[in-house]
């Protein structure tokens, strides 16, 4: 027979000390009782969880998209039990990125990736020599580079973030913030790239059907990309100023570098992207 499990009324089941009413005065456990080992207490509980989640999801998206930067600052002065955690927000607008997005600039083909990039003239002999000294193909080692990394471009995103962090420490050294909070920034800004990649579809689209009803060919299916960029420098500004507390001269003085910052952290990335890529593709011939 089973011996009925109870809780001792007199010490905290998790760390031991004597307990005093409800809630232990110095771990915070509960105080277990009858009705919580009941099935109708798991689901409320189950229920609960899934609300909060819910909940918090939707107030941390509705501050992301209607005020930029408010999430980084308020992480920043610790305001964040309101909010989902920022990294798994992050995931959650990855996860959508990966099931909508109508473009691949995070997926750098292997010909791009030796030929049209920053460091591609630094890289491409040495990448054909490794070819050549494992005695592979060029063109086998292409598709297979293709094959691998339209898996991991898109989950190595989370990459671009510390090193977009990085480059915004430097640029905000003297506003006495962590590299934490830089960090933060960063996340929420990739996690507009993303978002605006896909929302930016619709405006686009609805423009040059307008457009095209009055004149042919009037505006060029090319305006998704000028919606693009021009979302992705208001959302900087808005952020900046917002989360660093500086005025609009301060923010705009500083936003080519901030866009500069974006663009080598995209680089970076790619170059980060060819190199697992890449040996996993040689791991794989061998």
């Amino acid at each position: 027979m089973v011996e009925n499990i109870s809780q001792n009324k007199d010490s905290c089941s998790s760390c031991g000390k004597t307990q005093m009413g409800k809630y232990c005065q110095f771990c915070g456990e509960t105080q277990l009782d009858q009705k919580q080992r009941s099935i109708g207490h798991l689901l409320s509980e189950l229920f609960e969880s899934f609300t909060s989640l819910e909940n918090r999801f939707i107030r941390s998206l509705i501050s992301f998209l209607l005020r930029p930067g408010e999430l980084t600052l308020h992480y920043s002065i610790g305001k964040r039990i309101e909010y989902m955690k920022p990294i798994t927000f992050f995931l959650l607008i990855n996860l959508l990125y990966v099931l909508f997005t109508p473009l691949t600039d995070f997926n750098v083909s292997f010909y791009d990736q030796l030929n049209s990039q920053l460091y591609s003239d630094f890289v491409k002999p040495i990448v054909l020599q490794i070819i050549d000294v494992q005695g592979l193909v060029f063109n086998d080692i292409g598709l297979s580079y293709q094959k691998v990394t339209a898996v991991l471009s898109r989950s190595l995103i989370i990459i671009s973030v510390p090193l977009l962090a990085m480059l915004i420490a430097i640029i905000y050294r003297k506003k006495n913030y962590f590299f934490a909070d830089h960090l933060i920034f960063s996340i929420y800004i990739y996690a507009w790239v993303m978002v605006w990649i896909i929302a930016a579809q619709l405006p686009a689209t609805v423009l040059v059907f307008v457009a095209n009803l009055v004149q042919p060919s009037l505006i060029s299916e090319m305006i998704y990309f000028d919606f693009l960029f021009g979302g992705f420098f208001i959302y900087i500004v808005l952020a900046t100023r917002r989360a660093y507390k500086i005025s609009w001269l301060g923010v705009l003085l500083r936003l080519p570098i901030a866009i500069t910052a974006l663009f080598l952290s995209h680089t970076l990335y790619r170059f980060v992207q060819l190199l697992i890529s890449l040996t996993v593709v040689i791991y794989q011939a061998n």
